[in-house]
C-alpha cells in the first residue's frame, strides 16, 4: 500500500507531516511473525522519509481478531479535511433520528448534495456551511469527540485548541462508522467513491477502500492525513466459525422444499426448489439493505411459518 497525491505521482514525505488511521476488515488472523514484519516496514519508512514522532502517526485495528497497531497515536495533528468524516456522521445521525430531512436545505443547499460534495469531492465551502449550521467549530468538536469512543478524560484543552484529531480518535470514528451501517451506510458508500486509486492504494490486490483524505499547508509544512476502511480478502483458513449457522439455511431450504418437520420423505426436486426460493429471499434482503444481524431472524421466521403450515396441514389430513 502506498501514498499518492493526485497528478504528482508518489509523494516524498521529506518535509511533510502524515497521520494515517485505518480500519481493516474482515481479514484472516495474522500469521506468525506479522507483527515483526510490520515493525520492519514502519522502520524502513522512517529511514526512507525521515519520519519522526513530530511528523508521523499511524493507527489501525483489524476487526477479524482485534489486532491493533499504534505509533504516536495520541498526538494531536492538524488533520485538514478529515473533520468532514465526523461532520457528516452528525448530520446522518440527525437524519436517522428524523430531526432533519435528507433534502432539507442547509443555507439554501440540499443536505444530501452537501453530503456528496463534502465526502466525495471534499468541498470546503459546503462543509463550512454545515459547521455554521451547527453553530461553531468548538460545538462541532464536542460532537466529533462523541464518535471517538474514548473516555472523557481524553477531551483536553489541547483538543479544542487544535484544529484536528489524533490517530486513535480517527480509528475510533471509523469504528463507530462501521458499527452502525443503518445510520452511516450512505456515508461509507460516498467514501468508497472518493479518489479511487489514490491515497490508500490497494495495488494489484483489488481491495475495496472507503477513505477520507486531506492535505493542507500549515506554517510552510505540508500535512497529509488519511483515514480509511480497507476491506481485506478473507480466506478463513482454520477458522472454527466457518459456516456457522449454515445448518439453519439448509433446514430452511429443505422445509420450504416440502420436507415435513414431523418426519417423512422429500424429493430432490423439492430440495432444489426450496434452496432457490430461500436464496431469492436472502438476496432480496441484501438488496433491500437489511442488516446481516436480522437475516438469521428471517431464517428462523421462515422455518416457524412453514412448520406451522405443515402442522396444520397434517392435522387436517388426520381428521
Amino acid at each position: 500500500m502506498s501514498l499518492k497525491r493526485p497528478g504528482r505521482g508518489r509523494l516524498r514525505l521529506l518535509a511533510s507531516l502524515l497521520i494515517a488511521a485505518l480500519l481493516l476488515l474482515p481479514c484472516s488472523a495474522y500469521a506468525d511473525g506479522a507483527q515483526e514484519t510490520l515493525d520492519d516496514t514502519i522502520e524502513e519508512l522512517f529511514e526512507r522519509y525521515r519520519l519522526t514522532e513530530k511528523n508521523f502517526a499511524i493507527g489501525f485495528r483489524a476487526l477479524s481478531d482485534g489486532t491493533e497497531y499504534w505509533y504516536n497515536a495520541d498526538k494531536l495533528f492538524e488533520t485538514a479535511s478529515l473533520y468532514k468524516l465526523p461532520l457528516n456522521m452528525y448530520f446522518y445521525e440527525l437524519e436517522a433520528a428524523g430531526e432533519i430531512a435528507p433534502d432539507e436545505p442547509i443555507y439554501g443547499v440540499p443536505l444530501d448534495y452537501c453530503h456528496e460534495q463534502s465526502l466525495v469531492y471534499s468541498n470546503n465551502e459546503l462543509s463550512q456551511l454545515m459547521i455554521d449550521w451547527i453553530g461553531s467549530y468548538r460545538q462541532f468538536k464536542d460532537i466529533a469527540f462523541g464518535y471517538t469512543g474514548l473516555d472523557e478524560s481524553e477531551r483536553s484543552f489541547d483538543y479544542y485548541a487544535s484544529g484536528g484529531f489524533t490517530a486513535r480518535m480517527m480509528v475510533g470514528m471509523l469504528q463507530t462508522l462501521w458499527d452502525d451501517p443503518e445510520t452511516f451506510g450512505q456515508e461509507i458508500e460516498y467514501l468508497k467513491e472518493a479518489n479511487p486509486g489514490e491515497y490508500l492504494e490497494s495495488g494489484d490486490c483489488g481491495l475495496e477502500i472507503a477513505q477520507k483524505y486531506g492535505y493542507e499547508h500549515y506554517d510552510g509544512i505540508l500535512n497529509i492525513c488519511i483515514a480509511g476502511i480497507v476491506y481485506m480478502m478473507h480466506t478463513g483458513a482454520g477458522n472454527a466459525t466457518n459456516a456457522q449457522a449454515a445448518e439453519m439455511d439448509a433446514i430452511a431450504a429443505c422445509v420450504i422444499g416440502g420436507v415435513s418437520m414431523n418426519g417423512g420423505r422429500g424429493s430432490v426436486v423439492g430440495y432444489i426448489i426450496g434452496a432457490l426460493i430461500y436464496g431469492l429471499i436472502v438476496n432480496m434482503l441484501q438488496l433491500l439493505g437489511v442488516s446481516g444481524f436480522w437475516q438469521p431472524a428471517v431464517t428462523g421466521t421462515v422455518i416457524i411459518v412453514v412448520s406451522c403450515i405443515d402442522s396444520m396441514s397434517s392435522a387436517k389430513k388426520r381428521q
